[in-house]
């Protein structure tokens, strides 16, 4: 199965939505996916892409996840693990950390182009 960044480079797409730890990633291990391409445009900057769980994960387990992501998140033998990865912090967002996201929606809903997802 081929990527979006390498349908842009065959010319198969005329451009791709890729986030930032995507095209990070590309360069940092298949710097051959970014030959021959370039960012047209930015979105608002956002935390992170975020830790998910089903919506029917019982509230007790979801508490457990979060602790046991803050605790790697903190714990000095998951350092190299961290880099890796590109987190420089693992935490919970503050409840308004993804509005400029939102906003993009809402924007996106308000031009025509429905939902995103």
């Amino acid at each position: 199965m081929r990527c979006p960044l390498e349908h842009v480079r065959d010319a198969q797409a005329d451009v791709a939505s890729i986030d930032a730890v995507t095209w990070a990633f590309a360069g940092d291990h298949r710097p051959d996916l970014l030959q021959g391409l370039r960012v047209l445009a930015r979105t608002a900057e956002s935390p992170s892409i975020p830790f998910v769980t089903g919506a029917a994960t019982p509230p007790e387990l979801v508490e457990g996840l979060r602790q046991a992501l803050v605790a790697i998140g903190r714990e000095p033998a998951f350092q190299g693990v961290r880099d890796g990865l590109r987190l420089t912090v693992i935490g919970p967002a503050q409840d308004d950390a993804y509005d400029a996201i939102l906003e993009h929606e809402r924007q996106a809903a308000a031009a025509g182009y429905g939902e995103i997802g």
